[in-house]
């Protein structure tokens, strides 16, 4: 093996190689990657923000919450926030404040009303911050109706969210519950007498896939999703102050992503749907799959997951973290076990699951075999480094290749560097750097449920997608095989394979660029398995981190100790496709590969070209030429297969109209923590131009603007006759 060396030690860099900065930027607004796209063309077509080339509003996105805290903050960022959900009732939101530190003599609650902004109670100490607090005037602005979609690859291009008015070309594929899979009676959750899991409806069937939560316990009852942490872990990520308390970790008798069920389920692709019957609609997916081989999801900060853990029933997922260990975000009394199976079953905050790859179920990265023409060839672009590829079927379908084995896996690292990193400063670190190594030793190929979050300051194909420079279309630089160089990323770093740094990284033919695609999972340095595990780092050229946006307002800490070191799974097919069973119909350039730039729009993708996937997404996930689907999901409590409805514009809008609604069915808001009436287009000294922005988004009565924005972005347009404005109450 070459080895090429880099001499200088360089810092972590918050912002790498392609960033961009734009001129005239007076607010760079926070709010849902979910109505990314629609709040950036209402900004293009707004008469004020196109008239004033001096002060302009960037969009940045980043997830409901984001927004939503930025409003609330102390010294508030923004007065409105695009969201893909109403504003928060409970949530405690805000800067770290005396109270929560429980250092103010006499201060037992979260907030103060007489001092902290968005405090609610009866008392000067008393209350919660919430972002809906009816006495500072919280409004909601309704812009426009969305169905979440559970979306897959259409290998027929039927229509599945009622595009036409003829219903020959329909999609008849369901997920509705009704199906059953083994289990043993007495010992898996869920099991009855039968020794048969009956799945109740559709809810019953995402809970298992994405969290490994089950409708009853082995016995029959319904305890509690999740119980005390026993005993309290010795974890220095804990905050020490206020002392750490037990948490809330997951329920073994509910909750297993290990579960004989889960792998019953998941390895059985047609258990996970029901489809109409003779005569009715057809079915569009692919019906080569054996088994479900990923499920995406999206961040924990994104309204689209707020929404559909809600309405799945899964575990809440606590909130941010409002506590710090010295200079790194630490794990607060708030935190809990997270819904998703990638997780892992650690507590912990909002936010901290986003970069885990912890799921007990693995699946094989897909690549060409050694005996194949274009020989180990990487289908899928990442993967975890320490399995050695295995043959794919010659015939590319009915993949029923050994899986590695079900294991529990951990992560020992901080929130800001999941999977990568720890605090040198902290007692044990020495220690750590031999547990996380073999944690990563643990991981092979890829979990099932992987998390599509695409942050928002990658925006660009160099950054994102190892292009040779911030032009568009371009291909990815390749790794030179086997040559590497070494690069001091940053104090108190894992290397992937699991040595301290510096780390030696895949560098290109020159020796001289870091930011490069690693095509194929072999050659492999020792004691590495699979090359493709270095396509999950996001470095720049000179092979230093290129950390995402993530700030959270609830910290007093700088944006260059919040913002992460990202894995990117949303990489996974940049540069090949997976082609098990039937070909996919896959548009972009006719290429198949997936390069987009925000998460939606890349599960959309991704689905397409991983055919054995799902994912669950906003409606526009569902493309326009109808080469990915939404499937039909059935209503709540009920398994009957007519019961399934599709995501089509009149079931969505029965969600304001009346009648039965598509389930997971939402609403789409502009909103206010101020209220509307009080939005002006300054902040402090700044112009801002929101009251201008939030005028086009129909405020003022004229919605012409958002009304065709939304409906050109597959979004349904409010209904005429349907209050827009809503006071929010707690």
């Amino acid at each position: 093996m070459k080895k090429l060396f880099a001499g200088a030690t360089l810092l972590l860099l918050g912002v790498g190689a392609g960033a961009q900065v734009q001129a005239a930027v007076t607010i760079g607004l926070k709010g849902s990657d979910t109505l990314e796209d629609v709040t950036k063309d209402v900004i293009a077509a707004c008469p004020a923000l196109i008239a004033d080339t001096t002060n302009q509003i960037s969009y940045v996105g980043g997830g409901s919450g984001g927004g939503e805290s930025a409003m609330i903050a102390a010294t508030p960022t923004q007065q409105i926030a695009p969201m893909s959900r109403a504003l928060s009732t409970t949530a405690a939101i805000g800067p770290l404040t005396l109270c929560d530190l429980n250092v103010a003599p006499g201060c037992t609650t979260a907030c103060s009303t007489a001092t902290d902004a968005g405090c609610t109670g009866t008392s000067p100490t008393n209350g919660k911050r919430v972002a809906c607090d009816s006495s500072k005037g919280a409004q909601e602005l309704l812009v426009g109706l969305d169905g979440i979609a559970v979306v897959g690859a259409n290998q027929t291009g039927g229509d599945s969210v009622g595009k036409t008015a003829a219903a020959a070309d329909d999609c008849g594929d369901s997920i509705v519950g009704g199906q059953t899979v083994a289990c043993t009676s007495g010992v898996d959750p869920g099991c009855a007498a039968d020794n048969l899991y009956h799945f109740a409806d559709w809810r019953d069937v995402l809970a298992v896939v994405y969290g490994g939560q089950y409708h009853s316990d082995a016995a029959g009852g319904t305890p509690a999703l999740t119980v005390n942490e026993s005993p309290l872990a010795a974890d220095p990520r804990y905050c020490q102050t206020p002392a750490p308390v037990a948490h809330k970790v997951r329920n073994p008798a509910r909750v297993n992503c290990a579960g004989t069920v889960r792998q019953n389920l998941v390895n059985s692709w047609g258990k996970l749907f029901a489809d109409a019957g003779a005569g009715a609609p057809g079915v569009c997916r692919s019906g080569n799959c054996v088994k479900l081989k990923h499920a995406f999801r999206r961040g924990d900060l994104s309204g689209t997951t707020d929404t559909f853990v809600g309405l799945v029933g899964l575990i809440a997922i606590p909130a941010q973290t409002n506590c710090a260990n010295g200079n790194f975000p630490g794990i607060s009394n708030a935190a809990t076990a997270n819904p998703f199976c990638n997780a892992g079953e650690a507590p912990m905050n909002k936010g901290d699951s986003d970069y885990l790859d912890l799921d007990p179920i693995r699946r094989i990265a897909d690549s060409e075999a050694a005996t194949f023409a274009v020989a180990r060839q990487g289908m899928e672009q990442v993967s975890e480094g320490y399995r050695a590829p295995a043959n794919p079927p010659t015939t590319r379908g009915n993949d029923n290749r050994t899986e590695p084995p079900v294991a529990v896996l951990k992560d020992l690292a901080y929130s800001n560097f999941q999977n990568i990193g720890f605090d040198p400063n902290n007692a044990g670190f020495a220690q750590f750097l031999t547990d996380e190594a073999a944690a990563l030793a643990a991981r092979n190929s890829l979990g099932l449920v992987l998390t599509i979050e695409i942050p928002t300051n990658f925006q660009d194909d160099q950054v994102a997608y190892w292009s040779p420079s911030t032009a568009a279309g371009q291909a990815p630089v390749k790794c030179a095989p086997g040559v590497f160089a070494l690069s001091n990323v940053g104090n108190g770093v894992i290397c992937p394979d699991g040595s301290p740094q510096p780390c030696l990284l895949p560098v290109d033919a020159a020796g001289t660029n870091f930011n490069c695609l690693t095509d194929a999972p072999s050659p492999a340095a020792s004691p590495l398995r699979d090359s493709r595990v270095y396509n999950l780092w996001v470095v720049s050229t000179i092979g230093k981190f290129v950390k995402d946006n993530y700030l959270n307002p609830g910290l007093t800490l700088s944006a260059a100790r919040q913002n992460r070191a990202v894995s990117g799974f949303f990489r996974l097919h940049t540069n090949q496709v997976t082609n098990f069973g039937a070909t996919p119909k896959i548009a972009q350039a006719n290429t198949g590969v997936c390069k987009q730039f925000t998460s939606t729009d890349q599960i959309g993708c991704l689905v397409k070209a991983n055919p054995c996937s799902i994912g669950f997404a906003g409606r526009e996930a569902v493309t326009a030429d109808n080469t990915s689907m939404g499937y039909r999901i059935g209503l709540n409590s009920n398994t009957d297969v007519t019961a399934g409805l599709s995501a089509s514009q009149a079931n969505i809008e029965s969600l304001v109209t009346g009648g039965t609604p598509y389930a997971i069915a939402r609403k789409l808001w502009v909103n206010s923590y101020k209220g509307l009436a009080n939005v002006t287009n300054t902040n402090g000294a700044t112009t801002t131009h929101e009251l201008d922005l939030l005028n086009c988004f129909g405020a003022s009565g004229s919605t012409s603007i958002v009304d065709s924005k939304i409906t050109g972005r597959n979004f349904i347009a409010v209904p005429s006759g349907v209050t827009r404005t809503v006071t929010c109450t707690p």
